[in-house]
């Protein structure tokens, strides 16, 4: 199962996500050239332009383990994020860096490891709480990551200079977390977040956006482009400075739901890319937009 691709400098396409295939699947000078146990592991795959394998290789312990980003730095090396309930074979020390956190501490961690772009492993860590923790998102510039996803962990997660140093989540349910790294994996900032996030993004000046759909009218700012919520729950954009501190929020949505929002920052740093799907009538287009009307539960592209 594939869950998330990447396009590297030379056109390379790196395919990442979980198999329980036993065959088939690592390159011959592979990291892992074998599926580890009787479960689920995740891979890594890298096609060339003619669509021929470069290399591919597993990556996971003897748990389930699943890869579900990638990021690529400006060698194309590749940074991953991914879940994993194997207290083994997912921390790696190498000659680049040593896990920030070499064991498993709940139920299920989220993963975090940095491969080269010839298929090297350059470290492997856990990250996560008492409990269970499912981060699916990352995205890396000028020397850092950031990666968001979802706990239920209430220790482990956040450090003091957090925007949110307690869960958010209401009802001890499950809630929203971030956390950004250096370069070599060092943990920066870990912290809990009060609603939905689906996405996270970083910039080169150390600025980071979250990304997600929210019910409770927390988080837009006034003067902002849309300050309140319109509907039952809204796609929302937070952005934070290098400080931690809060530059603004602002919602986009309609009279319905806006849920599975996704977000893309361009290279430039000019233009952010909205998507995700929602069953809003109104407040969605534009006036020169491609599709003006919407198809229940149909999908948005906001430019």
């Amino acid at each position: 199962y594939i869950y998330s691709s990447a396009l590297d400098g030379n056109d390379n396409v790196i395919l990442v996500g979980y198999t329980e295939s036993s065959s088939e699947i690592a390159s011959a000078y592979a990291f892992q050239k074998n599926r580890n146990g009787y479960t689920k592991d995740g891979f890594i795959a890298k096609i060339n332009t003619f669509g021929w394998l470069g290399w591919s290789t597993y990556y996971g312990g003897s748990g389930d383990d699943y890869i579900k980003d990638i990021a690529l730095n400006e060698a194309g090396d590749m940074y991953l994020v991914g879940e994993t309930d194997s207290s083994d074979g997912i921390a790696y020390s190498t000659f680049f860096s040593t896990p920030f956190q070499s064991s498993k501490n709940g139920l299920k961690d989220a993963t975090i490891s940095l491969f080269s772009s010839s298929g090297d492993i350059l470290f492997g860590s856990y990250f996560g709480g008492e409990s269970q923790d499912y981060f699916d998102k990352i995205d890396y510039k000028n020397n850092k990551f950031i990666i968001s996803g979802n706990t239920v962990s209430k220790t482990g997660i956040a450090t003091a200079n957090a925007p949110f140093i307690t869960p958010q989540n209401i009802n001890n349910v499950i809630g929203s977390a971030f956390a950004i790294f250096d370069f070599k994996g060092n943990l920066q900032l870990g912290s809990y977040f009060q609603n939905n996030l689906t996405d996270c993004a970083i910039d080169k000046d150390g600025n980071y956006f979250l990304i997600g759909y929210d019910y409770t009218n927390t988080l837009g700012s006034q003067n902002s482009y849309q300050p309140y919520i319109s509907g039952d729950s809204d796609a929302f954009i937070v952005k934070y400075d290098k400080n931690n501190l809060k530059k603004y929020g602002t919602y986009y949505g309609g009279n319905s739901s806006e849920t599975e929002i996704v977000f893309h920052l361009d290279d430039k740093e000019i233009f952010y890319y909205l998507g995700g799907k929602t069953s809003s009538s109104n407040n969605i287009t534009s006036p020169n937009g491609y599709k003006k009307t919407n198809i229940i539960n149909g999908k948005m592209l906001l430019l």
